[in-house]
């Protein structure tokens, strides 16, 4: 590939920070060369050489050619993300097989094999190869190894170029440069590689070909890694001797804004830096384009890709491996599923002939088509939510097409969901109602459940591909459902629908599949004329006048379905599940996914950052020293084969013995996967919970020698994650800031106090220049990921904390921001706070401000536990010089890891034996020479164990307003959100009005009434999606502020309900206004409060059970299932569909919402009525069969309810639903924040042992 020019000018016209500024570019690239860019602007760089840059905001003029050609598709290239985007169900060999099977086209087993025992040796992931990838629920494989794994993925393709984007974040020094010999390797072999990194280590330097330098967004050099030194001497900053280049080079390019001194100074560095590159490509680039084009003529590459039936035979393996695995969704569905069939059948059981039961019969047929169709429905969306991520990236590398996703979707789940399902209803459903036996017509009725299925998850990819978020596909496939419901004939009668509304039923499916269910059953499939007649109880003649509405006739032209009504709507509702699903494919071919756009100007109030630097918040911390004797860490992880189950246990690290003490930084170092994430995270008491697996821990953590509950542990400590999700995206970085110091520090400190020192830690931090800017997602452009880092760190550095555990700080950060970092921390130390983290890639100058060091061997064993100057000589003393040329910290690193820099494997893994033991000896004689000298210490400091200061809660009423603002602030910057939140109910709201406005007084008119009165169920699955889609990131952020001691979950409900209450209250205002006034249900001022009052409790209770269902089972799908089977539930009970239910499934409405709108709604509008009835509505003594309201409510056995009463029981439903939320909320925070009492008494134990233990070693000293 060459380039030239190459980006002659890429501008941001509203000059945000981190993008490229007007800049020329002429370089070219041979083949075979190795890009490397540091500064600002690096990902948009990589974004517009790859072809990625879709933002429409951004001017992009000049030309990049790739061989001569301006279309990059000429060619395969390959791009290495940030962020690592793997299926969390498969292994890492698993995932690297597949991604060979998808890239290499001709490749056969063996070959595929070697390629990927290949990638796996050069990686260093043998130790992980059969490691599940895991996600944030269930633990799998560290950061390190999900990079190195994302990485192999992209060196398995046959790419013509690869282009990466910081390929070495998160891996420690040795596996990066071990990654950086790969792509060396790589580009020698004729590969174009084009990088972006931070910060590589010195002996990297030497294999890159050509080095391009930003610094926000402005060029600083383009050219050979020799010619660097000269040129920056040139122009007066000559690179000292036995320094980095890399490290040397981002410190002269950077802006120091420590200070408004070094800001100065810096700047204008800088800008002489960007002048004097300017000035030489004004004098030497004018000779570039001619070489360019020498170049391109002499260059073809081979661009053949995998046949489109490989990549969905591979892919139809891959899915069906995820779904078999991914046990909880499978499980969830198919018991949601069951569930739904046996209430349901009970609740239709053995229907009978009456005129009721009739009804009811009508009521199950489209109970069944209906219910089960929506369930499937919300099902897939979440399910596809989850998924379209991947999707969108592997589509992105050229993997997969729109239609080999979907197709193989569906071909990986026929038989364990897409026949399976309807199959079970099925069974359970058909015999448990009664309806006929024949072989035909069960055959028809399977048939039928089949299209509802397809139908339902064609249309759920419909609303995925089109909105991507769950916001918007649960807003369609809601508003889609409820139009299923209006024109499908069964609640609103289709004589009864406007002119301008009625031909709306011809393109709804469930008009033909419960019309074809209704043929089928009341008619048959060759059936007589009249149908088949039910139980009359004056002749067995289905002629006679009397036995008119005991027909089947009579009820297929009471619905207003056509004649001959099966077959022909078996035909179009194949066809229309053909029109859903290429429809799907068509729309996720087209809608690309676009970058989020670049904000126009910065949010926020300037009040909330520009408060002048106040002194500054001092408070005396108590030292605390932490102990680790013997601490060692496992997983206990049970698999379960076809006998039995079977449980493994993986040691995780450890026994580790050492000693973080205050007033320093400690660092934990070690290869990727060593166990240092899991190691801080046991020591912070956040673990996280696991389904497939449990932690143990044995050995002791003293605290000033004590050892504390976990309660204490966790309010004492603060921890930063190497994740920043726990940020609010909609805030800014500075409103984030200023609601954590407001909830962190004490209430009795003055807010502008709080507000200085938020302005000192953005200072500090280097956080000034995006101080405005939003947090951002995936959805809103925001701050970058090593910002979103600086700010996770600031958060906890608010409230100088006692102890400060980090889990890698600097991961994604230069080495200027990261030594920045550093030296933050270190003056925090320096104050008495007892600072520990972990560092993958430190430099020199980092190396230096590290005090003491736990160095962890591949398998999670010390390899050297101490002062880190004295690790030179100590490893000196085991046979190994550290170099003077070389850092301390990547010699060490290279000591630790047994990778091929060492030699082969044999070797290495011989090597960290020996250290291993070597350590232990060590250890053993320094225990014994320190025992009574540390005992006597930590015995000297139990003392302080009430001096310290755990967080206590702040009180309700003061955490509440602050967590009130900052949700609303957080809510009113998401307009999709409120939009999803309060157009839903109002939507279903006009589509009955627009079907039934003006409702009649006829004999027909009586079943769209109840039809319409029956639409409040549609209300609890309207709260139900609006809860999934926004509390389960709330609940997360709880979790850990709560379990830090920042406030109660008092605090947190009541929050969450006050925001929630204004949109429930202006959805059922909207949807309540509609019913009474454009459908003329009831235009009355007081029967208008009633509608109000009844839909504002249902949407209520609605989102107070899906609250629920998640609560119990932390996991959206499980919960969207159960919640919705629930709902479908208490919508056939509710009174209109099954009119005499089981007397035990009554009891269910006791805790119905929807039975108690249902029925108070229904006394209050039907009581005062009087209905007309057409010549053939008459019965033989010429009167109508229905004439008043008292007989419609004696018919649905209403007839006996007080409204007022059923009114009140719907109040204190939705009071019960959220103080059993609070319950269930109460007891399991409770249960995550504190030891439960089986681990107070191995604690006991562990400590009873201890002392006996020491004892015995005492005593033996003493002897």
């Amino acid at each position: 590939m060459s380039q030239c020019p190459s980006l002659p000018r890429l501008s941001n016209v509203y000059d945000a920070l981190g993008s490229l500024q007007k800049a020329q570019i002429y370089r070219y690239n041979h083949r075979g060369s190795s890009t490397m860019y540091a500064g600002s602007g690096k990902s948009s760089f990589l974004n517009a050489l790859s072809g990625r840059t879709q933002n429409g905001r951004l001017n992009v003029t000049g030309s990049i050619t790739y061989n001569g050609s301006v279309d990059i598709g000429a060619f395969r290239s390959a791009y290495l993300v940030q962020q690592d985007i793997l299926p969390a169900m498969l292994t890492v060999r698993e995932i690297l097989s597949y991604a060979s099977e998808l890239s290499l086209d001709s490749a056969g087993a063996s070959e595929i094999d070697r390629a990927v025992d290949n990638i796996i040796s050069r990686l260093g992931l043998e130790n992980c190869s059969e490691t599940r990838i895991g996600d944030s629920k269930n633990k799998g494989c560290s950061g390190g190894e999900r990079r190195r794994v994302s990485i192999g993925i992209q060196l398995l393709k046959a790419t013509s170029v690869l282009f990466c984007d910081e390929p070495t974040t998160g891996l420690d020094a040795t596996t990066a440069f071990q990654v950086i010999r790969t792509l060396k390797r790589l580009a020698d072999s004729g590969m174009t590689v084009v990088i972006s990194l931070h910060s590589p280590r010195s002996d990297a330097w030497s294999l890159f070909d050509n080095v391009i330098i930003l610094s926000g967004g402005h060029l600083m050099y383009s050219g050979l890694p020799s010619t660097v030194g000269d040129y920056f001497k040139d122009c007066g900053y000559e690179m000292p001797p036995f320094v980095n280049p890399a490290d040397f080079l981002l410190d002269v390019t950077s802006v120091d804004v420590r200070s408004e001194a070094s800001k100065s100074n810096s700047r204008a560095r800088v800008e002489h830096l960007k002048q004097c590159w300017m000035n030489r490509l004004a004098t030497n680039g004018a000779n570039c384009l001619s070489n360019h084009r020498d170049i391109c003529d002499s260059m073809d590459f081979d661009s053949k890709v995998p046949s489109y039936s490989r990549v969905c035979k591979v892919m139809t393996q891959r899915n069906f491996k995820i779904c078999w695995r991914d046990w909880k969704s499978l499980l969830g569905i198919w018991c949601a599923v069951a569930a739904l069939a046996a209430i349901n059948g009970w609740a239709f059981w053995q229907l009978d002939g009456s005129l009721s039961g009739i009804r009811s019969r009508q009521g199950s047929l489209w109970d069944a088509t209906g219910l089960y169709g929506y369930l499937i429905l919300v099902h897939e969306i979440c399910r596809l939510v989850e998924e379209i991520g991947l999707f969108d990236h592997e589509r992105r590398d050229g993997i997969l097409s729109a239609s080999a996703f979907l197709l193989s979707r569906r071909a990986s789940r026929f038989f364990l969901e897409d026949l399976s399902l309807p199959l079970l209803f099925t069974a359970i459903y058909y015999p448990m109602v009664g309806y006929r036996g024949s072989a035909s017509q069960v055959c028809i009725f399977l048939l039928v459940m089949l299209f509802t299925h397809y139908l339902a998850i064609g249309f759920a990819s419909l609303c995925v591909a089109t909105t991507r978020s769950f916001h918007g596909a649960g807003l369609m496939g809601n508003l889609f459902f409820t139009l299923q419901m209006v024109a499908s004939a069964y609640f609103i009668q289709t004589d009864q629908t406007p002119p301008y509304a009625r031909w709306l039923k011809w393109v709804t499916h469930t008009f033909y599949t419960f019309g074809t269910l209704c043929a089928n059953e009341f008619i048959g499939v060759h059936g007589p004329y009249e149908g088949n007649l039910y139980d009359c109880p004056f002749s067995a003649d289905r002629t006679d006048p009397r036995c008119k509405q005991y027909t089947g006739r009579f009820v297929m032209d009471s619905l207003g379905m056509p004649k001959e009504w099966v077959w022909r709507p078996i035909v179009i509702l194949w066809s229309m599940t053909c029109v859903f699903h290429l429809s799907g494919a068509f729309v996720l071919h087209i809608n690309h996914p676009k970058p989020p756009p670049t904000p126009i100007e910065r949010v926020g109030s300037p009040g909330s950052t520009e408060v002048g630097i106040q002194p500054r918040y001092n408070r005396s911390v108590t030292p605390v020293s932490l102990c680790l004797e013997d601490y060692a860490l496992t997983a206990k992880r049970q698999q379960s084969t076809r006998r039995n189950v079977t449980s493994t246990i993986f040691r995780i690290c450890g026994p580790v013995s050492t000693r973080f003490q205050p007033g320093k930084l400690n660092v934990i170092m070690g290869a990727s996967g060593s166990g240092k994430t899991s190691l801080l995270s046991s020591l912070a008491e956040r673990l996280p919970p696991s389904s497939s697996s449990k932690w143990c821990r044995t050995g002791s953590a003293l605290y000033n020698g004590t050892q504390l509950p976990k309660v204490q542990i966790r309010s004492m400590v603060s921890f930063v994650a190497q994740d920043d999700d726990n940020l609010m995206p909609a805030l800014t970085v500075a409103e984030t800031l200023l609601f954590a110091a407001r909830l962190k520090l004490p209430s009795s400190m003055p807010d502008d106090e709080k507000r200085g020192r938020v302005s000192e830690i953005i200072t500090k931090f280097g956080l000034e220049s995006c101080a405005r800017r939003l947090v951002g997602s995936a959805i809103v452009r925001g701050i970058s990921g090593g910002e979103k880092r600086r700010l996770s760190i600031a958060c906890e550095v608010l409230t100088m904390p006692q102890v400060l555990i980090l889990d890698e700080p600097t991961s994604g950060l230069d080495s200027f921001m990261a030594l920045t970092v550093l030296e933050v921390l270190q003056s925090l130390a320096a104050e008495g706070c007892t600072i520990i983290l972990t560092a993958h890639q430190p430099t020199s100058s980092m190396w230096s401000l590290f005090s003491s060091c736990l160095l962890l061997s591949p398998d999670g064993l010390p390899l050297y536990s101490g002062e880190a100057s004295e690790m030179r000589s100590y490893f000196h003393s085991a046979g190994f010089e550290c170099p003077m040329a070389v850092n301390p910290a990547d010699f060490f690193m290279d000591l630790a890891t047994s990778g091929e820099t060492q030699g082969n494997s044999e070797d290495s893994k011989k090597r960290l034996d020996n250290l291993v033991n070597a350590w232990k000896s060590h250890e053993s004689y320094a225990r014994k020479q320190s025992f009574d000298s540390r005992a006597g210490t930590e015995r000297g400091r139990t003392e302080l164990i009430p001096d310290f200061a755990t967080h206590s809660h702040h009180s309700s009423a003061t955490a509440f307003p602050v967590l009130v603002h900052r949700a609303v602030l957080n809510t009113l910057r998401q307009p999709v959100s409120i939009l999803a939140r309060s157009i839903q109910a109002p939507g279903v709201g006009l589509l009955l009005a627009l079907f039934t406005a003006p409702m009649k007084t006829d004999y027909l008119s009586i079943q769209t009434r109840m039809g319409v009165i029956q639409q409040y169920s549609a209300l609890a699955f309207i709260g139900m999606l609006q809860n999934i889609a926004t509390f389960p990131p709330e609940v997360d952020v709880m979790y850990r502020e709560t379990s830090e001691g920042l406030y109660n979950i008092e605090a947190f409900l009541a929050q969450y309900t006050i925001l929630e209450l204004p949109f429930e209250a202006f959805s059922a205002l909207i949807f309540a206004l509609l019913l009474a006034y454009a459908a003329k249900l009831a235009p009355e001022a007081d029967l208008f409060g009633f509608l109000f009052f009844s839909a504002f409790c249902t949407l209520n209770s609605g989102e107070s059970i899906s609250m629920l269902f998640y609560l119990v089972f932390d996991h959206i799908s499980l919960a969207v299932s159960f919640t919705a089977s629930l709902l479908a539930m208490f919508t056939v009970l509710g009174g209109v569909m099954s009119l005499d239910p089981p007397k035990v499934l009554q009891w269910f409405n006791y805790i119905s919402p929807v039975k108690y709108a249902v029925t108070s709604i229904s006394v209050l509008t039907m009581r005062d009525l009087t209905f007309t009835c057409a010549e053939e509505q008459r019965d033989v003594n010429g009167k109508c069969l229905i004439e008043t309201g008292e007989q419609v409510l004696q018919l649905y056995k209403f007839n006996q309810k007080n409204p007022w009463l059923e009114a009140l029981g719907g109040v204190v439903a939705m009071l019960c639903y959220r103080l059993l939320v609070y319950a269930i909320l109460k007891v399991k925070v409770k249960r995550l924040n504190s030891r439960g009492m089986r681990d107070l008494l191995r604690g006991w134990r562990r400590e009873k042992a201890g002392e006996d233990e020491r004892g015995l070693m005492l005593s033996t000293l003493n002897a």
